[in-house]
């Protein structure tokens, strides 16, 4: 991006102060202009984007984006031989024609030439291998997280660029990037939206109809640039420097730092299950409680992990979702005010060799309806370490193959009234977005609730 910004600034038109912005692909290039050193590149605003590349979009927790991964690679082939994406929306056509033309091929002849020779990039078959930042992206290829932000914190950490960072609760993990970017470089203003990945969808689960405004001011671009740009740039409002929505009050909230919080756990054992098939004696009799996953699980097509490929993201009732385990907490009798990042925890053993788990933290209000809030997954592997016989399948109700699983639960912000719940859904796929392992075939779980507990991270102004 150097001799890029060399050149606008070289321009007579140009008054010699740069902006660069973007959003998802052109929001990482528009950071990474930061990392080339030039003065005259004054500030940057990077919306929606990937810090770490594996664990925020390729492969969250390290169960593969199926959907996603191949999607994108379709559509970057389309572009890179000159067709039109099917993933772009259909008026599209009627408005975008190609790559321009060189004055020394006008009918385009060598150029389409160029583009048919071209092989496949195969993005799709590169992210298979890819569960973990450290994977490489293809044989032939540097690792995956190398390829984004998180490759080039030195430079980035050393900028004089003022910078701005936007991201969403509900779109994929652009929170996590938010956060992760804080930690590693210098941030001028961040801002996490209830908004889908082009922002022009409000996609808090708990909106109302008095709720503010939840889709990309662009004005709010604007005033950024204008703010940075000038002649004698303005001062940034350390008051404001972080602004955050709240899904349930519906509102933004703006301080010169994140909220404090303390995280608060809350146990299984007293809970019990809700729905889906099991075995065993009665909650509040046995703590081991055992099922089976047969139903296909989904959170519907349009989620918060394929609005990246230009989706909406669907708020759905999750009353009746099939495929899952749920525990429903006690009722609330204080409201309750999250923010952050939380972690499930639990003793548990799936009678597979290895199994996905996802975790799916959802409201309920007082009429029962559900709505997901935030989630997490991980695949799950059968420790042999905690007295099953190594090399040996533990069967269903082997409860010496249980072993304590962690799963970091996205981060959010929320709040939910007195006399709302939480509850708590496993499930062992997202169908059709996430891989499944296995592939096929129901999976047994057992679990201990006395050793099981959502931990989430409660503002200290409230209980």
């Amino acid at each position: 991006m150097g001799p890029t910004i060399d050149w606008i600034v070289a321009q007579p038109w140009s008054n010699g102060a740069v902006g660069a912005t973007g959003v998802s692909y052109e929001g990482t290039t528009a950071l990474l202009a930061a990392t080339s050193g030039r003065p005259s590149l004054k500030a940057v605003l990077a919306r929606q984007i990937e810090w770490q590349l594996a664990d925020e979009t390729l492969a969250p927790g390290g169960v593969r984006n199926a959907l996603f991964a191949d999607t994108w690679a379709d559509a970057v082939n389309d572009l890179d031989h000159g067709r039109y994406p099917a993933m772009f929306p259909t008026i599209g056509k009627l408005l975008i024609t190609g790559v321009g033309r060189r004055d020394d091929d006008p009918k385009g002849i060598s150029q389409r030439e160029r583009q048919d020779a071209r092989p496949s990039s195969d993005i799709a078959q590169r992210a298979i291998g890819v569960t973990r930042g450290s994977d490489r992206f293809g044989l032939d290829a540097p690792a995956t997280d190398s390829l984004g932000p998180a490759g080039h914190v030195p430079a980035l950490a050393n900028t004089r660029t003022v910078v701005g960072i936007w991201g969403s609760w509900w779109d994929g993990a652009t929170a996590d990037a938010v956060f992760r970017a804080q930690d590693a470089m210098p941030i001028s203003e961040a801002r996490i939206g209830p908004w889908n990945h082009e922002g022009d969808q409000h996609a808090s689960p708990l909106k109302h109809a008095t709720a503010e405004r939840g889709t990309v001011d662009l004005d709010s671009v604007v005033a950024f640039f204008d703010r940075h740009l000038r002649a004698k740039p303005s001062l940034p409002d350390s008051s404001r420097r972080v602004h955050w929505y709240v899904a349930g009050a519906e509102r933004w909230r703006s301080a010169s730092q994140w909220p404090r919080t303390t995280m608060r756990a809350w146990s299984l054992v007293s809970v019990g299950a809700m729905s889906g098939a099991m075995s065993g004696a009665p909650a509040g009799q046995d703590s081991l409680q055992r099922w089976r996953t047969t139903d296909r699980a989904t959170t519907g097509k349009n989620n918060r992990w394929t609005t990246g490929l230009a989706r909406p993201v669907d708020i759905i009732e999750r009353g009746k979702a099939r495929g899952i385990r749920s525990f429903q907490l006690p009722v609330l009798t204080d409201s309750l005010t999250v923010f952050g990042a939380g972690v499930f925890t639990c003793r548990m053993a799936a009678d597979q060799p290895a199994a996905t788990l996802h975790v799916y933290v959802e409201s309920i209000d007082p009429a029962g309806h559900v709505r997901l809030l935030t989630e997490g997954m991980q695949t799950i592997t059968r420790n042999a370490a905690r007295g099953a016989p190594a090399g040996t399948s533990a069967s269903f109700s082997d409860t010496r193959a249980l072993a304590d699983v962690s799963v970091r639960i996205r981060p959010v912000a929320f709040t939910l009234p007195t006399g709302w719940q939480i509850r708590v859904s496993l499930a062992n796929e997202d169908a059709p977005t996430f891989e499944r392992v296995p592939q096929t075939g129901p999976v047994g779980w057992t679990i201990d609730t006395r050793l099981c507990a959502l931990t989430l991270p409660v503002e200290n102004n409230g209980r």
